[in-house]
């Protein structure tokens, strides 16, 4: 059972030691014999030639699937972007009015931070949809939080501001606009 574990242990191996055991196995079995003899590993090679040959063939194999899998892992994620960004062009497409409100503070101000209260459903619902988030934690149950909107979201607005067109103009910020109020 002892060699389960160790077992494992090399499969944990990170794809810099698969590297090195490949090239260092791949050099003992296909460097020129003459290369083998100064080194002085000429007749180790020739006695462990089979198992030197299945360490390559392992290190190559874990260096193969480690590359496999990163690269699976990064079209996962490029297709996660894809179906958040398809769905935040879906939500900006069918806005309340009392969205729009709080959206349009963002574009006519050109910011992208908006104080809003966290307990609102209308800033939980864009929050929830991925429009914005929650910049800071530090804030005040009357003047709001920091919501920030997303660069995906903004990016949109930018370039379609008629997303924001509705019944009114109005922009909806939370923040008192006297402090000592």
């Amino acid at each position: 059972m002892e060699w389960l574990k160790s077992i494992a242990e090399v499969l944990k191996l990170g794809p810099r030691f698969l590297v090195a055991g490949a090239l260092l196995t791949a050099g003992a079995l296909f460097a020129p014999a003459k290369w083998q003899e100064v080194l002085g590993v000429g007749t180790w090679i020739g006695v462990y030639r089979g198992w030197i040959g299945l360490a390559f063939a392992v290190c190559a194999v874990l260096l193969l699937l480690t590359i496999l899998h990163w690269a699976w892992q990064l079209a996962l994620a490029k297709h996660a972007t894809l179906v958040a960004r398809r769905g935040i062009k879906r939500r900006l497409r069918s806005l309340t009015e009392e969205e729009k409100k709080i959206l349009r503070y963002y574009v006519l101000n050109q910011t992208r931070s908006n104080s809003l209260r966290h307990q609102d459903g209308v800033v939980a619902g864009l929050s929830t949809a991925g429009i914005i988030y929650l910049a800071s934690q530090t804030g005040h149950h009357f003047d709001g939080f920091a919501f920030n909107i997303v660069d995906y979201a903004w990016s949109v607005l930018q370039k379609e501001p008629d997303l924001l067109n509705g019944e009114t103009t109005e922009a909806r910020c939370d923040r008192s606009a006297k402090p000592w109020d």
